[in-house]
């Protein structure tokens, strides 16, 4: 075959069995090997036909250089910003293409959702995937919103405490989703060929189902007919912090909110969930009980990590670790952690007495989201303002996988816990 109609494989093979030719008849190039006339007419032609083979690699290689060099970049594909969208809704601007993609792909995302229907349009929050569930991920820093952002909506979701800690957040659903601590992953030691024996399946399951949570948001029509960065990722916020914010407060109040997903400190919803006693103040022994709670239950592992309010973070930088010995603060600016774990905060973690507080592994909470954002632009019922008013349903729910990888507490304040002395 001619070296030229020969594959890189081919190349590559043929000069790896030259080489291993030319070692047998030299013996590895060990010892004083004598050779026939014969062997040395063979090594010639081994040796021409290598640099024959390199030659033709080096070819090529270049060839390829050379295209890539020479290939043109390709334009970023335009895409519609937050107030084209809204000025175009509103009957200010023009449904250009680029627009009109937006809204289409915000249609596909919503079509499939079982049970959930759309009275505006739908707005897409993950601008990435069309109708699948994908994770949601965090923006660049700094990377323009204009024609170039990742999201329509500034969909960060570090802004949600639940992310920075490690939860599963699945967006684009379409249906109900179980979830079960059966479904999680099972290790058996069996013999070589003896069947894997599962566990017993207790039959236990949690349905996540759409619940829909409402936002009516208004801006000012000056407002709208800007377009500037800082305008898109100021509407984008706008409209995504309300959302994260009812989140936060509905897994994380005292109580659970009316027809929101259950709160991770209502008992009724998840008894699993144990609690490290009664109210007691601010302490580090308190905090190493609800890792011992983990600990019983075979769950301290995982994306461990505690939630609590701000003005308790504050505090444990205050609060010795043993008040009868110089043992530093439970929290040191030093390596943000707490008895060995991060913790994060959120002011949605309130209480009527106290300040909850749960620890847990986090990667065990799933939220899901469905579909796209329901928006209705209404232009007229604020118009005599000057307003833009702005309808948005959402659609999310969400719930531990395992009640046992979470411990929870209620701890007061007081001046015993906010001594600066450190002893």
């Amino acid at each position: 075959m001619n070296i030229k109609d020969m594959t890189k494989a081919d190349l590559l093979e043929q000069r790896a069995a030259n080489l291993e030719e030319r070692s047998k008849i030299t013996n590895g190039g060990k010892g004083d090997t004598t050779l026939t006339a014969e062997q040395v007419s063979r090594l010639e032609e081994i040796r021409s036909s290598n640099a024959l083979i390199e030659a033709e690699l080096d070819r090529r290689a270049e060839e390829e250089a050379k295209a890539l060099r020479n290939a043109q970049p390709s334009k970023p594909r335009k895409q519609a910003t937050m107030t084209q969208v809204l000025r175009a809704l509103a009957g200010m601007g023009d449904r250009t293409d680029e627009v009109e993609e937006v809204l289409q792909r915000g249609r596909e995302q919503m079509s499939g959702v079982r049970g959930v229907s759309c009275d505006g349009v739908a707005l897409p929050i993950d601008f990435r995937a069309a109708g699948t569930a994908t994770v949601m991920a965090t923006k660049e820093p700094g990377k323009s919103l204009v024609g170039e952002q990742t999201y329509l909506l500034e969909a960060d979701t570090q802004d949600l405490v639940f992310a920075k800690a490690g939860a599963n957040i699945i967006t684009g659903l379409t249906d109900n989703l179980k979830i079960a601590e059966d479904d999680l992953p099972q290790a058996v030691w069996e013999d070589e060929v003896a069947p894997i024996k599962e566990a017993e399946m207790t039959g236990k399951t949690q349905t996540l189902a759409p619940k829909r949570l409402g936002i009516v948001v208004s801006v000012s029509k000056q407002m709208l007919v800007q377009d500037t960065v800082g305008i898109n990722r100021w509407l984008s916020d706008l409209m995504v912090a309300k959302i994260y914010e009812s989140l936060e407060q509905a897994f994380l109040s005292s109580t659970s909110v009316t027809k929101a997903p259950k709160s991770l400190f209502d008992a009724s919803a998840y008894p699993g969930i144990k609690s490290i006693g009664a109210s007691e103040a601010v302490s580090y022994a308190g905090l190493v009980k609800m890792q011992a709670i983990l600990a019983g239950n075979n769950e301290l592992k995982g994306r461990l990590g505690y939630i609590g309010t701000p003005i308790l973070k504050t505090t444990l930088k205050t609060v010795p670790r043993d008040p009868k010995q110089s043992l530093g603060f439970v929290l040191n600016d030093g390596d943000g952690m707490v008895a060995g774990y991060p913790i994060y905060s959120t002011s949605l973690a309130t209480a009527e007495s106290g300040e909850n507080v749960l620890f847990g592994n986090w990667a065990n909470l799933m939220i899901g989201q469905w579909g796209a954002l329901d928006l209705t632009v209404d232009p007229y019922t604020l118009a005599d303002q000057g307003k833009v008013r702005m309808v948005i349903n959402s659609y999310w729910d969400g719930a531990p996988i395992k009640q046992g990888a979470f411990a929870k507490a209620s701890m007061t304040l007081d001046a015993s816990t906010t001594s600066t002395t450190g002893k």
